[in-house]
């Protein structure tokens, strides 16, 4: 088992005491993430109404250029990371993009 001890507040997990102290500060940073989060979440809902809050703008991608290194990409011809150089898109992007793509009816 692994324990804690802290001689400077007195807290010893290897102590009954000690382990719900150790709960108790874990109960209130739960508390206190779940109400910055409830708070952030309500900043953004009024920010919507009044129009401030759009999120954030779509990447663009020049379609014909992205089927077109899509089709060599997937005959092997080329690799992910030169396509996605090719497009100026990030790891994540590109294979979100890849995703949407391959969902579609082309």
């Amino acid at each position: 088992m692994l324990g804690f001890i802290s001689k400077k507040e007195s807290i010893d997990t290897f102590t009954p005491s000690g382990r719900f102290m150790l709960t108790i500060f874990a109960g209130l940073s739960q508390f206190e993430r779940e109400c910055t989060l409830e708070r952030q979440a309500e900043g953004i809902r009024e920010a919507k109404k009044a129009g401030k809050y759009k999120g954030r703008k779509p990447i663009k991608v020049d379609n014909t250029k992205f089927k077109a290194l899509y089709d060599d990409w997937k005959a092997g011809k080329i690799t992910a990371v030169y396509m996605q150089k090719q497009l100026g898109l990030t790891a994540p992007t590109f294979y979100r993009r890849v995703k949407e793509y391959e969902g579609k009816v082309v």
